[in-house]
């Protein structure tokens, strides 16, 4: 996580297990939704990872120090 910190000129790391790949077409069979934008190759579900994604979003920024 530091080396990806330093990598990437400071962003915040987010460290999670990936469980499980949702593939567009599993989703369409499940829910009958299509998958489209950043989704539509499919979703990567970060089961465990408690409060990681958050602290992980909150302190993400763009180029300009723009919180996402």
């Amino acid at each position: 996580m530091l080396f990806g910190h330093l990598l990437t000129g400071g962003t915040a790391q987010l460290f999670a297990d990936v469980r499980t790949y949702w593939s567009p077409e599993a989703v369409k069979r499940v829910t009958g939704y299509d998958l489209d934008g950043m989704a539509a190759g499919g979703i990567l579900h970060l089961i465990n990872s408690g409060p990681a994604a958050l602290d992980w979003t909150g302190e993400q920024t763009d180029a300009n120090g723009n919180r996402y």
